[in-house]
């Protein structure tokens, strides 16, 4: 009796130990189940978070008027706003404005087929939104449960997310038009408008022959060749027109197309009674001759594109200089903002006078998205 009652002390003693042996085992399990869960389910939320912060910020950007002087200011707040609305397991979480809101510019890369944030850089395009538990930030550091027996009940996780809009407008191109500053010139083959030009935000009919711009002349074969149709467009829609069945770089363009006087692919408001939707720029004359009527021009909000309009750019007969387009701003009808190709030469004089180079951004046609 006395042996089976040592024996069982023996058991009990092995037992445990085995126990105590496997306790750290047990615990780690118990961790890995509960703590890293935890950080999963946080970060899940985390990244739905700054998705939904990015997409509201750069909204604020892309479709609020151009002169509003506090436009990133109210880009931040509505950053900040989604943020705080949407819980990470069930707490309310916050940004540090100076840090985790950065404007910046993203710019495709052809290479990598990837878009590269640029923070700072403008024109802004772009938001990129860090939301952190860490010790610096306002949320501090994401408590844990049972991590504490290992040396820390806390951990630092962070979620990023930048977006980004582009315009999805293009002009069509002669091979040797300038291209302006952060566009891209490709050709654009087969039917110059897709019939999902809906979901670039184009609102143009399926036998609209305008290329997905508005104020084309339906008989206007410039930039066009057998090939397709050159076109300039924002740099960073390329991936987009990439998968539209587009190239890059100009379609075959003999000479016909390249001194083609016909700008008439970028005005969606011009008439040829129009005094200021373009210049005349007559032969050697590089100045806007429009620059002394156009703010008393009355005519600017009403017109209707004419199908017949050569008036919308520079005729530039007589004129060798290369092809530019721009965003014109018609003094004294600021709201009538239009893009127009004009003649390299006449470029000095519309950029004196508020105009920009590149394509205007028209809200109808704009794409916002997720990058990152």
């Amino acid at each position: 009796m006395l042996r089976k009652s040592c024996h069982d002390s023996r058991r009990r003693g092995i037992t445990a130990i085995q126990v105590m042996i496997l306790l750290p085992v047990l615990m780690g399990f118990a961790t890995l189940t509960i703590d890293v869960g935890t950080i999963y389910n946080a970060k899940s939320d985390m990244q739905d978070n700054v998705d939904a912060a990015a997409l509201a910020a750069i909204g604020v950007i892309a479709y609020a008027a151009p002169d509003i002087d506090n436009l990133l200011s109210m880009a931040s707040d509505s950053a900040m706003d989604y943020t705080s609305r949407n819980n990470v397991l069930s707490n309310s979480v916050t940004l540090n404005a100076a840090s985790d809101i950065i404007f910046g510019r993203a710019y495709y890369d052809e290479v990598a087929n990837s878009y590269d944030f640029v923070a700072d850089d403008t024109p802004t395009n772009a938001v990129r939104i860090h939301l952190r538990y860490a010790e610096e930030s306002p949320n501090g550091k994401l408590p844990l449960f049972l991590a504490g027996a290992f040396g820390s009940n806390v951990t630092s996780i962070s979620a990023d997310a930048t977006a980004i809009y582009i315009g999805m407008q293009y002009t069509k191109s002669g091979c040797d038009d300038i291209i302006p500053a952060g566009s891209v010139m490709m050709c654009l083959h087969g039917d110059s408008d897709d019939s999902d030009d809906s979901e670039d935000g184009s609102s143009d009919d399926s036998d609209d022959s305008d290329s997905g711009y508005e104020g084309s002349d339906s008989s206007d074969s410039y930039g066009d060749s057998d090939s397709g149709t050159t076109i300039i467009l924002d740099q960073a829609a390329m991936p987009i027109y990439l998968k539209k069945g587009a190239t890059a770089g100009p379609c075959d363009c003999d000479s016909s197309d390249s001194g083609d006087s016909d700008s008439d692919s970028g005005d969606s408001d011009s008439d040829s009674s129009d005094s200021d939707s373009g210049d005349s720029d007559s032969g050697s004359d590089s100045g806007d001759s429009d620059s002394s009527s156009d703010s008393t021009d009355s005519t600017d909000s009403t017109d209707s594109t004419d199908s017949t309009d050569s008036d919308s750019g520079d005729s530039d007969s007589g004129n060798a200089g290369a092809n530019v387009t721009i965003c014109h701003l018609p003094p004294g009808n600021p709201d009538n903002v239009q893009t127009i190709t004009i003649s390299e030469n006449a470029l000095a004089a519309h950029m004196a006078h508020g105009d920009s180079m590149g394509l205007c951004i028209d809200s109808n046609k704009l794409r916002v998205f997720l990058i990152e």
